[in-house]
Parts: structure tokens; C-alpha cells; sequence
């Protein structure tokens, strides 16, 4: 039977980051699926990236198109979705608007719509967020969960319906550069673990100074690849006064930041999508972190067997010496081998847990009994 997935693409629209996986996501949907987007107040330049390389059913920009196309998939016999975009997912209040989208959300799923969600990291929520997402949780058809650290909080708040499921990330083409590299390194910092305000980052002093002792035997390209971060990044460039000028996704150019990551020996970030996009590339991705508080970066970056590469901001010392030590690490590594079994993975979840009917999987099951 053919499926329908209806796929409203709100997410941080100026993030090169979340742009790339639900680019990722829409590619690896399975051939039998129509895509039906949602476009209402998303701006025209993300929508056309989105959906560049997509072969996709039709863009709608008008709510009531939309849903006159919902409600003729489900009254058709056409299996229908509803698909979240990948990410992280946290926040403390559930307003009432938040509280309407679950009745609505519960309504449609009576009436047969399969609510999807896919690599996210959900948590930490706030006490009357918890409550909604606990009730939501049971309405999804499937949770696909990125990293550890969110299935211990998930289980921890009693919320044990998910799987596990790699970061949209992991699916990008692997392009070593075979080419000699020079000692350069990029780098590219959010201010905090959740915020991008520049005025209340808490580890700028370090961040400047490992920054600083870096440059005296390594060139230094800042990379903005997050528009939000463009401040921060100009606040540590006052100090650190790198050799190269920033590159930057103002312009909407993925082109550029990734052509620098190519180009880069290191990559230093705090970013979970700016280390892995460096990683597609051939780069040594260093994470730059709070081990225990940044457990998104943490808990992806140990699951695909990378721990060894974090720098811990609160325990490691010498950050020349640790680039040092990873180069070696990552020596005795397979990358192009972790993006291939992680794509591997996504695409197995996909065509035999998530874009399945029931009536498949009974059969499956009555198979293996047999």
C-alpha cells in the first residue's frame, strides 16, 4: 500500500544544521511514500534548498489546501503520516496553544494519521511540559531517540515509548580529503549548551584561551554555521584575531561551509552539526564541551564510538595536546565506515519499523513463529 507524509518543516531556518537533516530525512523516505509540504510562512529560499534534491508530491502554502489534502488521504485508502522535523526538543511551559495541537493531534490519530518522529533528542522539560509530553508520547506512532543520555532522562520521567534512532547527520555522504592538509584548524562556538546569547555564555574566558594557545602553531578559520551565533563568534574573534576571516551561512551558502571544513585538519566546536558535517568531510572533529552538561554532543559522539575525541571543558587541560593525542585516535578509525553503518541503520528503522503497516508486521511476526 502506498503512504502519504505530510511534513510541516518549522524548525531554526538560518541553522545550516537543522536545513541538512530534514534535507537527509526527506531523501531516505522509502519510494512508495508521497511528500506532501507544508509551507505556510516558511521562508521560499528553505523550502527550495529543502526539497532541491526531493522528489516531492507538492508544496502547499495555504492551510486550508493543506488539510483539504489531509482529510483526502485518510478518507482514501492511502496509508498517512505526519512528520516531525529531527532536532532537539526541550522547553518548561505548556501553553494552551500546546495543549490544542495534542487535542488535535489525538483526534487525528483516531481517525488514523500516524504521528513520526525521527532522531531527536527530547528533554529535559519542565514540570507542566513534562505532563503534556508524557500524554503525547503515547500518541506517536514512533519516537525515534538519538543518544543515551535522552533515553536515561526519558525512562527517568517514565516516558518508555521510543526507539533508538542515529542522527539525520550520519547520512551524508563521506568525502575524505586524500589531499596534504596544512595545520589548520575551525572552529565555531554557541555560547551556551541551549542559548545563543552572547552576554550570558559561561565558558568564554576558556574558549578564548585554548583558542589563543592553538593559534600560536595552527592557522584559524572561524565558521559560523548557525546565523545566531555570528555575535558570539565576533565577540571571541576580538580577542583571538584569527589568521583567516570567518565563513559564514549568512548568505544561505552550505557550499562554503562545507568546502572550510574540507579544507580544515581540526575542527573545534561545541556544536553537535558542525562536528559532524566536519567529520562528512574528512576533518578531525574535536568536540569543545562541558562533558556532563552537553549531553547531546556527549551521547551521539559516544554512541558512533567518538568519546575518546571530546575535550572535556571541566577536566582536560592542554588543548594542543589533546588535538595531538585525537589525530593519533583517529587514525586507528573507520569514519567513512560510521557514517556507512549509521545510514544502514536509518534506512533498515525506516523500511521496517516506521513506514509499515500493522498487517506487514503481523505477518512478519506469524512468519517467524512458523
Amino acid at each position: 500500500m502506498e503512504s502519504i507524509v505530510f511534513f510541516r518543516p518549522i524548525t531554526q531556518y538560518e541553522n545550516l544544521g537543522d536545513l541538512v537533516i530534514n534535507q537527509e530525512l526527506l531523501k531516505l523516505l522509502p519510494d512508495n511514500c508521497s511528500i506532501v509540504i507544508e509551507a505556510k510562512g516558511i521562508p521560499e529560499w528553505f523550502v527550495k534548498a529543502l526539497v532541491a534534491d526531493v522528489k516531492v508530491e507538492s508544496v502547499i502554502t495555504e492551510k486550508k489546501r493543506f488539510y483539504k489534502r489531509v482529510l483526502q488521504s485518510i478518507f482514501g485508502k492511502t496509508k498517512t503520516y505526519f512528520l516531525d522535523v529531527p532536532g532537539h526538543v526541550f522547553y518548561d511551559n505548556a501553553d494552551k496553544s500546546a495543549w490544542f495541537r495534542y487535542l488535535k493531534m489525538r483526534v487525528f490519530s483516531l481517525i488514523g494519521i500516524r504521528y513520526v518522529r525521527l532522531g531527536v533528542s527530547l528533554g529535559p522539560y519542565g514540570k507542566s511540559a513534562l505532563t503534556l509530553e508524557t500524554k503525547k508520547s503515547k500518541v506517536y506512532a514512533f519516537t525515534g531517540v538519538r543518544e543515551a543520555y535522552s533515553h536515561q532522562y526519558l525512562r527517568g520521567v517514565n516516558i518508555t515509548k521510543f526507539t533508538y534512532f542515529p542522527d539525520f547527520g550520519l547520512c551524508l555522504p563521506f568525502l575524505a580529503n586524500t589531499s596534504l592538509k596544512t595545520n589548520s584548524v575551525g572552529y565555531s562556538f554557541r555560547a551556551g549548551v541551549v542559548s545563543a546569547d552572547a552576554n550570558a555564555a559561561e565558558n568564554t574566558k576558556p574558549i578564548i584561551d585554548a583558542m589563543l594557545k592553538l593559534k600560536t602553531h595552527y592557522e584559524l578559520t572561524p565558521v559560523v554555521q548557525v546565523n545566531l551565533d555570528d555575535d558570539y563568534m565576533s565577540l571571541i574573534a576580538e580577542s583571538i584575531k584569527p589568521q583567516h576571516d570567518a565563513v559564514t551561512f549568512l548568505e544561505h551558502d552550505q557550499t562554503a561551509i562545507f568546502d572550510a571544513y574540507s579544507k580544515a585538519k581540526f575542527v573545534v566546536s561545541n556544536r553537535l552539526h558542525v562536528l559532524i558535517f566536519a567529520l562528512s568531510r574528512g576533518a578531525i572533529a574535536v568536540p569543545y564541551i562541558d562533558r556532563k552538561k552537553h549531553t547531546k554532543v556527549t551521547g551521539v559522539f559516544e554512541d558512533i564510538g567518538l568519546g575518546d575525541a571530546i575535550f572535556d571543558i571541566r577536566h582536560d587541560k592542554d588543548i594542543e595536546q589533546h588535538l595531538i593525542n585525537t589525530e593519533a585516535f583517529y587514525c586507528t578509525l573507520d569514519v567513512g565506515g560510521i557514517f556507512k553503518t549509521k545510514k544502514a541503520e536509518i534506512e533498515s528503522l525506516l523500511s521496517q519499523q516506521v513506514f509499515v503497516d500493522h498487517i506487514d508486521i503481523l505477518k512478519v511476526a506469524d512468519n517467524s513463529a512458523c
